[in-house]
């Protein structure tokens, strides 16, 4: 079920919640804790002697605000960029206001909070324009900064802009009033909507992870059948031997039913004659364990086609649900965002911190760390595994802490025929590598470290503000 509010709905349930401040008189109502789901992000808030929560559609299928005492289903969490910007401004801050602007589906939620340089205190404007999210988030500390999504990156402010909701006048803002009402809201049919779109959103999810779990099974049981197979020729080719074993061992090359035995020229007969026992005797005694096997695999096929087990839900299951607000992606303003130069073997991101370039095969491989790194450029790799090579060349000393190093391993998965969202990635040094001949775009490497590396989907909005 998708929830995509209209303008009176949406000022309905403001219109709820500054009812809600007026009733908690002098105290101000404080955010606690702030979750996600793939389609919105939830404010639990407490105000005087009970809490709620504030739904905030993420754009796509949710679009526009909800109060509700339901929370997030654990299955079904999730964290990214957009979540990590909510709690770095909002978690603990103290809500002064909401509004809504008079023309547009455009709310500002004004907060406050003490740290240790004093008083902290944001606007976070969110804008729903059709199913796609805006967001504006105005910091008033010692200057005024401010961020738009359409843009990316914080940028100083000479004067307080008062007028905010105006900003959004650049990503196509309404310029006419609406004149509605605010009508009265159903808490109930709020919760029961946010519950049927919660269902209908793990029901989808769960379908597709069967599907994807169901294909994985049936891979896996003909690999085992074509295991099996092998196994059960090598019988047969024991009980062809045990009758005219002269006519095998005479020959260098003998083939029977698929199984192929090749002797080397100098072996003699006897030597020939081990080789033989000692595979028929081993694929023999493994035939029961690959029966075993395949028996196993066909009750998980059998469980999952009956509906008796679902598959649990994973991060990599959630990936493609997740909804991103308007989130700039190539930036190019006075050098401080990403720009990036593609061609077709490789990519580079250039970001005010560094460059970082991705191989898209091997050519492109060799050409960056040749041509285009230098010795002190770091060089990653998903260990013991195929991937595409990416390096960071920086002018100045690079400090790769643990972020970087996330966002590094989200790029090679993304880039590279990777199924898991989780990788062990090596790193070290351009001056550390040796090509291998005859191989291109492979080298060898030491002085390597490692570390393990969950995939973030949002990737490209943390390279955006680097």
């Amino acid at each position: 079920m998708d929830i995509n509010q209209n303008y009176q709905t949406l000022l309905s349930n403001v219109t709820y919640i500054k009812h809600l401040f007026d009733e908690n008189g002098k105290y101000l109502p404080q955010i606690q804790k702030i979750n996600s789901s793939p389609d919105f992000i939830v404010l639990h808030i407490r105000f005087f002697k009970k809490s709620w929560n504030i739904y905030l559609g993420r754009g796509g299928t949710a679009t526009g605000l909800l109060l509700a005492n339901l929370n997030v289903p654990p299955t079904i969490r999730i964290k990214d960029k957009f979540l990590d910007l909510f709690r770095a401004t909002l978690n603990h801050s103290y809500i002064k206001g909401i509004e809504i602007d008079q023309n547009d589906k455009i709310i500002k939620i004004n907060t406050i909070r003490n740290n240790e340089d004093g008083v902290l205190e944001y606007d976070f404007c969110l804008f729903w324009k059709g199913r796609e999210l805006f967001f504006l988030i105005l910091e008033r500390s010692l200057e005024y900064k401010i961020l738009k999504s359409w843009e990316g990156n914080w940028l100083s402010c000479s004067e307080d802009p008062l007028l905010l909701f105006k900003v959004f006048d650049e990503v196509g803002r309404n310029n006419q009033c609406q004149i509605f009402k605010s009508e009265d809201i159903s808490l109930e049919e709020n919760n029961r909507n946010i519950e049927q779109h919660f269902k209908g959103l793990i029901e989808k999810i769960e379908e597709q992870s069967n599907k994807k779990y169901k294909n994985k099974l049936n891979k896996k049981i003909q690999n085992i059948k074509n295991d099996l197979e092998k196994l059960i020729n090598w019988k047969s080719f024991y009980a062809y031997f045990q009758k005219d074993e002269k006519e095998v061992l005479e020959k260098n090359n003998f083939k029977l039913q698929n199984v192929k035995i090749k002797f080397d020229s100098g072996d003699d007969y006897f030597k020939r004659r081990n080789l033989v026992f000692e595979k028929c005797k081993n694929a023999i005694k493994n035939i029961p364990f690959v029966e075993i096997r395949l028996k196993g695999e066909c009750e998980k096929l059998a469980e999952l086609n009956n509906s008796i087990k679902k598959t649990e839900i994973k991060a990599l299951d959630l990936k493609s649900k997740i909804i991103n607000p308007r989130w700039a992606k190539s930036l190019t303003l006075n050098g401080d965002r990403i720009v990036e130069k593609k061609n077709e073997n490789y990519i580079i991101f250039k970001t005010s911190l560094c460059e970082i370039a991705v191989g898209l095969n091997a050519p492109g491989n060799d050409e960056l760390r040749k041509s285009w790194a230098t010795k002190e450029s770091f060089w990653f790799h998903a260990e013991m595994a195929t991937s595409c090579h990416v390096i960071i060349r920086c002018q100045k000393e690079l400090v790769l802490d643990f972020s970087l190093l996330e966002l590094i391993g989200s790029m090679i998965i993304e880039f590279s025929n990777i199924k898991s969202d989780e990788i062990n990635m090596i790193y070290t040094k351009v001056k550390y590598l040796k090509s291998l001949k005859n191989n291109a775009g492979s080298v060898s490497y030491k002085h390597e470290k490692h570390i393990r590396i969950v995939y973030k989907n949002d990737w490209r909005q943390i390279i955006s503000v680097l």
